[in-house]
């Protein structure tokens, strides 16, 4: 008796129905990529053939138009026992480590750890903090179940959650302070904060690209620390947008000139995903759709 993950399934159903890889990963959350690998993974395992694939897309075989009316019987059958599953047991058993940038640590992971723990309060939710880098780690090593990061982790499924400017932190005495943008160049040679919590941020990213070296007068592994240091006066530095907006410092916040724009989002396998971690992101899902729109 051949056995398959009903995951493989779904996959082939979408790009069957769909007639796109990319709709169909789409649809189900996975890379391109992810969606072969699972409908190849199905071939292999039935010794059929299902689809054909061509420039304008893909359609299924005669083989894979007749295990269609199946493949839906065991998506189906599947869908239904995991409900089950979940009243018998719940999600409310185990625990949820979410790896995360301390950025969105700051902005989106309050707002959806509280909605998780008002869904499934005996989840015990555990939180990893890093730079992008030792959060990537984590995440190929299976020691966190997703990441909230800044970029899109290659080879990993993402889901994108919200658009950011980098923005520049001044003191209230600074040149810039009521300017309506301050230029990448007003950092050059200036006094500057840095916020450091691995060899290359985000904002050392952008001076780079534009060429610009600050002179670094304190380095701190804290961005509220490096928002204390600059409303004293020690000098400027650079974050994304939103992490100032529940404090109350004497500091400007003004858009950077060229801008530059992050996007914070969840980082998850394709396989192997806990049924927290799913309900995680179902509504980190949820909180964009109320937030954004």
């Amino acid at each position: 008796m051949v056995v398959a993950d009903s995951t493989k399934y779904l996959a082939f159903l979408a790009a069957a129905e769909g007639g796109s890889l990319s709709a169909a990963g789409q649809e189900l959350g996975y890379t391109p990529s992810g969606v072969i690998r699972l409908v190849n993974s199905l071939e292999s395992e039935l010794g059929l053939t299902l689809l054909k694939r061509s420039a304008r897309g893909v359609r299924p075989t005669s083989e894979g138009q007749r295990l269609l009316p199946l493949a839906r019987q065991i998506v189906s059958a599947h869908a239904r026992a995991a409900q089950l599953a979940g009243r018998l047991k719940g999600v409310d058993e185990g625990k949820l480590t979410v790896g995360t940038k301390h950025s969105m640590a700051a902005i989106w992971l309050p707002h959806i750890a509280v909605a998780f723990r008002k869904k499934h309060p005996n989840v015990d939710m555990r939180v990893e903090e890093g730079g992008t880098s030792q959060i990537l780690n984590l995440l190929e090593e299976g020691r966190v179940d997703c990441a909230l990061l800044t970029s899109k982790a290659p080879g990993y499924n993402w889901l994108p959650l919200q658009k950011v400017a980098l923005v520049a932190w001044l003191p209230p005495q600074h040149p810039y302070a009521d300017a309506a943008k301050v230029p990448v160049q007003a950092f050059a040679g200036a006094p500057f904060v840095r916020t450091h919590l691995e060899t290359m941020m985000d904002s050392d990213r952008y001076l780079h690209a534009h060429k610009v070296t600050p002179d670094v007068k304190l380095t701190s592994a804290d961005s509220f620390t490096t928002y204390a240091m600059v409303e004293a006066g020690l000098g400027a530095s650079l974050n994304v947008e939103p992490m100032t907006r529940s404090w109350t410092g004497n500091v400007a916040v003004v858009p950077v000139d060229p801008p530059y724009s992050l996007e914070f989002g969840v980082a998850y396998a394709d396989e192997g995903l806990s049924p927290a971690a799913a309900e995680f992101i179902a509504l980190a899902k949820d909180l964009k759709k109320r937030w954004l729109g």
